[in-house]
């Protein structure tokens, strides 16, 4: 055993010397030697910033972990309580009726296992994905959008992480250890769920669940224009707390700027309308004010748009 964890240590230290190094000659190719204002290294630093990032999907796809894996640790990680209390009559109706909306999005899913959404009581509007399936959203979130479209647009968005493995890929070498060590899988969902709490997602990882998202919208009942209208709402209660401590601000350093993402997906959005006159998509205004998804609900005319609603 000790002989295979060994030649384990030293397949991943070949492997990331080997890619450190073709990372920095590949930069190296990149750099101007021609132009008059000097040498540029600019490529280089851009080209190492993202060199972890693609070392580690490249050496997480050869490791012997799997989407089997990933369903197990996220039953485990389904035990934990996603609140210190029991939820009260109204968050109990919120958490049935996420569940709900889950329940029909899955049909997008390629990931092997179902997934499901937590609801925690914070005020702070957040949404956090762990590997397995699993959503966590707060109260405060359902406060700040204003329809169950803008309520999708951040479910898919999540569901991008999960979808491109960004959730599973921050805790693959660290699971990997445990397998190797004989820890229970109910020790690894201990390790990687306080790991996950503390862990932000990078503004490539987290473009790319933008872009998810949209694309779920667009292939959904919903109105495309919800993911833009989203960030609207977001930037509008991180300024509400001013220069307090706010988990939130906090939150979005990680992430690219909201002025940047609301233009790229209110754009999106027009491109997506234009020229789509035959086209209904839903809004859910009136869904979100009842706790009642669209499968079990239609509330009419006025709550479908055929054309673009700027924000």
């Amino acid at each position: 055993m000790n002989q295979n964890n060994n030649r384990t240590r030293k397949f991943f230290i070949i492997l990331l010397f080997g890619f450190a190094g073709l990372s920095i000659v590949a930069a190296l190719t990149t750099i101007d030697l021609s132009q008059n204002n000097g040498v540029t290294f600019a490529p280089l630093f851009q080209l190492l910033g993202k060199a972890p990032q693609s070392l580690s999907r490249s050496v997480t796809k050869m490791l012997p972990i799997d989407s089997v894996d990933e369903g197990e640790l996220g039953k485990n990680l389904r035990s934990y309580d996603s609140s210190s209390r029991a939820l009260n009559t109204d968050e109990q109706k919120a958490l049935t009726y996420l569940n709900s909306i889950i329940k029909r999005l899955q049909r997008f899913k390629t990931k092997p296992f179902d997934y499901e959404l937590r609801l925690l009581s914070a005020d702070i509007p957040n949404a956090m994905a762990l590997p397995g399936g699993v959503i966590v959203v707060t109260m405060g979130l359902l406060k700040a959008v204003k329809s169950e479209s803008e309520l999708v647009a951040v479910i898919a968005h999540e569901m991008g992480h999960v979808e491109l493995s960004h959730c599973f890929d921050s805790v693959k070498y660290e699971i990997l250890s445990k397998k190797i060590t004989h820890n229970s899988l109910g020790a690894i969902a201990d390790f990687s769920r306080n790991l996950l709490i503390r862990h932000t997602f990078s503004k490539t990882q987290e473009d790319e669940a933008d872009n998810y998202g949209f694309q779920l919208l667009t292939n959904s009942e919903y109105d495309p224009a919800a993911m833009s209208k989203v960030f609207i709402r977001l930037k509008a209660s991180s300024h509400q707390t001013g220069n307090s401590p706010n988990p939130l601000r906090d939150y979005f350093l990680s992430h690219p700027p909201l002025d940047q993402r609301i233009a790229k997906f209110s754009t999106e959005a027009q491109v997506w309308w234009n020229g789509r006159s035959n086209e209904k998509r839903y809004i859910g205004i009136k869904n979100l004010e009842e706790k009642t998804d669209l499968s079990i609900k239609d509330f009419g005319e006025g709550e479908w748009t055929s054309t673009y609603i700027a924000p």
